[in-house]
């Protein structure tokens, strides 16, 4: 099984990562399909985030914040996924950044770790 997951409306992984096939990855569309990806397949050991998903259903923000939701919800506190943020959008990078450091940062806490 591939191990990676893209989530972007539009482009594909070589367009971001050029040094790998798209066959590397599984692709998915939309914040329902990463859900549900997640939710059969478990959590990748990477993830590649584009922010803007079109208008309407979420955009990437929405989707890490349901994957840490998740974790919690899971009690996987010792996360071992790469996150990635393939984003053009400079604001949107840094909200889902800034969604998995608090998450990393509240794990740590959780089980006293320092990554």
């Amino acid at each position: 099984m591939k191990d990676k997951l893209f989530l972007d409306d539009e482009v594909t992984p070589m367009c971001r990562y050029p040094r790998d096939n798209d066959e590397d990855w599984n692709i998915v569309r939309s914040f329902t399909e990463f859900k549900e990806y997640i939710l059969k397949n478990g959590i990748p050991k990477t993830i590649s985030f584009d922010h803007d998903l079109g208008m309407f259903e979420g955009d990437g923000n929405d989707c890490a914040k349901w994957l840490v939701e998740y974790c919690i919800d899971n009690k996987i506190f010792e996360p071992n996924f790469v996150v990635l943020v393939h984003s053009m959008n400079p604001a949107g990078v840094e909200r889902i950044n800034n969604t998995f450091k608090y998450f990393f940062d509240y794990c740590n806490k959780v089980t006293g770790d320092n990554w």
